[in-house]
């Protein structure tokens, strides 16, 4: 099962970090908020297990983020929507 193993909000930058678990085969892994009722994606070039947001996030606000893996050329937007997590910016 592909999850999100941790985040982390920084303070400072209002920042918000995200860390997963590899998964087998996976050669790209998609970032994407739920804004104004639809899936935004974010960045889908990531090669490695982390991701931290652009600085200066509106401190207060939530936003619902899903990581989604490309697994042989297919991205697995049904694990990463049912995965997704709930953070708010500090």
């Amino acid at each position: 099962m592909f999850s999100i193993k941790n985040n982390i909000a920084r303070k400072k930058y209002h920042q918000v970090r995200f860390t997963w678990d590899k998964v087998e085969g996976a050669d790209r892994y998609g970032v994407a908020v739920y804004l104004a009722g639809k899936w935004k994606v974010q960045d889908k070039n990531i090669t490695g297990t982390s991701y931290t947001t652009p600085k200066s996030l509106t401190p207060g606000k939530t936003y619902k983020v899903a990581i989604a893996a490309r697994v042989n050329g297919k991205w697995d937007t049904a694990n990463a929507i049912k995965n997704a997590v709930t953070v708010t910016v500090k």
